[in-house]
C-alpha cells in the first residue's frame, strides 16, 4: 500500500477505500498501520476492516495520532518519566482529555 492523501466529503467512502486496499496489502503478505485523530475514527476503521472481510489483526493496526507518536518519541529514548508519582503519559492524556471535552463543549456552546 502506498503513501496516499485522500481528500473528500463526508460520506464520499474514504474509510471503505482505504480499508479496501489495507485488506489487500495484508492479504500480499504487508503490515498496516493507520494513523487517526479521534478514537471514533479508529473504531469506525476497525468496525469497516471486519465488516469487509478482514481479520488478521496482527498486520493490520489502527492507532490514534497523540498516543502513537508519544510512543515514538519516548520508546526511541527508553526513558521513563514520573511527575509527583504520575506516570507523565498517564497525566498528558488526562490533560488532553481535559483539553479535547472544553473544545467540544466550546464548539456546543457557538
Amino acid at each position: 500500500m502506498s503513501n496516499k492523501l485522500i481528500i473528500a466529503c463526508a460520506g464520499a467512502g474514504k474509510t471503505h477505500r482505504i480499508v479496501s486496499e489495507a485488506i489487500n496489502s495484508v492479504k500480499e503478505g504487508e503490515k498496516i498501520l493507520i494513523v487517526t485523530y479521534t478514537i471514533n475514527n479508529q473504531e469506525e476503521i476497525y468496525e469497516k476492516y471486519k465488516l469487509l472481510g478482514g481479520n488478521d489483526y496482527d498486520k493490520f493496526k489502527v492507532k490514534g495520532f497523540f498516543l502513537f507518536y508519544w510512543k515514538i518519541l519516548f520508546a526511541r529514548i527508553k526513558i521513563s518519566f514520573s511527575i509527583k508519582g504520575s506516570n507523565l503519559l498517564s497525566l498528558m492524556i488526562k490533560t488532553r482529555t481535559r483539553i479535547m471535552d472544553g473544545l467540544c463543549l466550546e464548539e456546543k456552546k457557538n
